[in-house]
């Protein structure tokens, strides 16, 4: 397994909300002569303890045995890919040892050659190998994500691991394998395992996070005789989810963000013509919202106007909101006094709106409780908005799933001034399951398409749909952390010519083809080793695509010229070619043609006439 090892480091999102995590293959091999590592056993105990800092000190006690008595056990090898040992030691029998350490192509290889062989069958040899490493551990925002070796050989007579991690880490969110024991002390917590003689890699996480992967078809077609410029919905980075894209097939012309914070790619299709686009990738998700963009007060305050299906001006809302004023306590009213019909769950489903839910509290599905709570909320000041998305549930009778396209949900949240944060709550399964879900949503709620500014469109993933039969267009499932989470941008410069006598003009043009979206960054200017900013993005999510003209001043006539200038953004840097001598000739150039152009044009029109 190879380790994609560069994460972005300027992700705002978790500060860092985006990340590198450690995967690597640890071989072990034992050899003195061909048939050693068929004669020898490994018995292997090791222990890795982590720091308050993330740092691994690991420790390796290996028992080696003959198993014949014409062995003769003379050397042991370790090696380690893409990884970062530190502070190597090596103890034979508490003797310590020099090891012979190369790195080829990132692979560290520790070979150990004893003072005198082990001879005979039976014959055992003790081998302590310690190192740190600074790796394996890495935090993301509020998440620790650990990934610990794969220990690959033959002939293991048993391997048992102990991972020791500080108590504030945080709660496990997941851990493989299953330890066999979890030991709890006073700062710290140890998973044993026993994995006997076929070891697997430990993975574990801590902060509360899930993963899942996600499948999603999008089937469009333009109906019409003239080519048309067609939008989709696709998963977004929310300040509670981060998502990873492993593909987009076929890539959009562009992709834009609308201002719920909705990622829209754009498509165009020719006449008559039918596109089925597909999506993949993973998604993270936290119980705690990450550091994310504040809205602007104007895009807040829009969040209080009534929609078609929020009607915050309604007397009989108005009123409700007048009484209830918090969030908490409109919460508990719409889980209160609506009550879930399993009956309506059907395609084609009319959705109410906040006020026939209000008036038929025994018709209610995901769409009136969220809407419902929507309305009160607006009508009492308090900015709120709809989420569609997927919610993940082993129990639709306690946790139903009623946006009928593709078995979505539908949930509201609203805007926490003093927090600065946005909350989500779901009254759906307050009342059907009794939770509360008021506090803390779970790791569940999978975000599609946010719904603020309009209560019906994006569409979601999962309603761009053909025929009178459609199938199945959404698939999540459980998933880890994908491998790669590197972000690839690209960068492209193109003269395009002159803005002034004084200026030289190159088009900049920038892409992200993924996996990840890209925070706080921005395009920089370098004149002659002096760096300025040029152009700010908060966002540059995955497949965006940006065309920006960079002015470069020459000076009159290009009397000022600089000798050298660079474009950087993000991790990719071009540089320019500025020859003053060239600048001035070409500026020159460019004056004489033009004036040799007004000249024939005049002398053309006094001929003329």
């Amino acid at each position: 397994m190879i380790l994609k090892k560069q994460i972005l480091r300027q992700q705002n999102i978790y500060k860092r909300l985006i990340f590198k995590i450690a995967f690597f293959l640890f071989f072990v091999t034992v050899a003195s002569k061909p048939v050693f590592a068929q004669e020898v056993t490994q018995s292997i105990n090791t222990k890795y303890q982590i720091n308050q800092n993330g740092r691994v000190n690991i420790s390796f006690d290996i028992l080696l045995t003959n198993l014949t008595s014409g062995i003769a056990t003379q050397s042991y090898s370790l090696s380690l890919a893409q990884t970062n040992p530190q502070n190597i030691e090596i103890f034979d029998q508490s003797t310590p040892l020099t090891p012979q350490i190369t790195n080829e192509n990132g692979i560290y290889t520790i070979k150990i050659v004893f003072d005198a062989p082990t001879v005979g069958k039976g014959a055992s040899r003790r081998i302590s190998i310690n190192f740190t490493d600074d790796t394996l551990a890495e935090k993301y925002g509020n998440v620790w994500e650990i990934t610990l070796p794969l220990l690959i050989g033959d002939h293991f007579d048993g391997v048992t691991q102990m991972l020791s991690i500080p108590t504030d880490f945080g709660e496990l969110a997941y851990i493989s394998p299953e330890p066999i024991e979890i030991q709890h002390q006073q700062d710290k917590i140890n998973y044993i395992f026993n994995q006997g003689n076929r070891p697997q890699a430990i993975s574990a996480a801590f902060g509360e996070f899930q993963v899942y992967s996600f499948g999603i078809t999008y089937h469009l077609d333009n109906p019409v005789q003239k080519e048309t410029v067609m939008e989709i919905a696709i998963p977004p980075d929310t300040s509670r989810q981060k998502v990873f894209y492993e593909n987009l097939d076929p890539k959009p012309e562009n992709l834009t963000i609308d201002k719920d914070g909705n990622w829209i790619a754009q498509y165009t299709l020719k006449e008559r013509e039918s596109k089925e686009v597909k999506a993949s990738g993973s998604v993270q998700i936290f119980s705690f919202p990450q550091k994310h963009k504040n809205p602007n007060k104007d895009y807040l305050t829009s969040l209080l106007e009534p929609t078609k299906y929020w009607q915050s001006d309604n007397p009989s809302i108005k009123a409700l909101a007048a009484e209830l004023k918090t969030p908490k306590n409109i919460y508990d009213y719409v889980v209160e006094v609506l009550s879930y019909n399993y009956d309506r769950v059907r395609p084609e489903v009319k959705r109410m709106g906040a006020v026939n839910a209000l008036q038929n509290p025994n018709q209610a599905m995901c769409m009136e409780f969220t809407d419902l709570f929507i309305a009160i909320a607006r009508a009492a000041g308090i900015p709120a908005r709809e989420v569609n998305g997927y919610a993940y549930t082993e129990n639709p009778k306690l946790q139903p799933l009623s946006l009928v396209a593709d078995v979505l949900h539908a949930w509201p949240e609203y805007w926490d001034e003093q927090k600065e944060v946005w909350v989500p709550v779901d009254p759906t399964w307050g009342n059907t399951s009794g939770l509360n879900y008021f506090d803390k949503l779970d790791l569940n709620h999978f975000t599609f398409v946010t719904h603020g500014i309009d209560s019906e469109v994006p569409y979601p993933p999962g309603s761009y749909k053909l025929g009178s039969h459609p199938q199945k267009d959404v698939y999540v499932s459980f998933s880890r952390l994908p491998e790669n989470k590197t972000p690839q941008t690209q960068m492209f410069l193109e003269k395009v010519g002159r803005l002034g006598l004084n200026s030289v003009s190159y088009k900049v043009n920038l892409y992200n083809p993924g996996p990840i979206a890209l925070y706080n960054q921005s395009l920089y200017l370098e004149i002659d080793g002096n760096r300025s900013e040029y152009q700010k993005f908060d966002v540059f999510p995955p497949y965006m695509k940006k065309q920006i003209i960079v002015k470069i001043p020459v000076g009159f006539l290009g009397s000022r010229a600089p000798k050298e200038v660079k474009v950087f953004f993000a991790n990719k840097e071009a540089g320019i070619g500025m020859n003053p001598s060239n600048v001035v000739l070409g500026t020159i150039t460019v004056v004489f043609i033009a004036i040799f152009a007004l000249t024939a044009f005049l002398f053309w029109k006094y001929k003329k006439k």
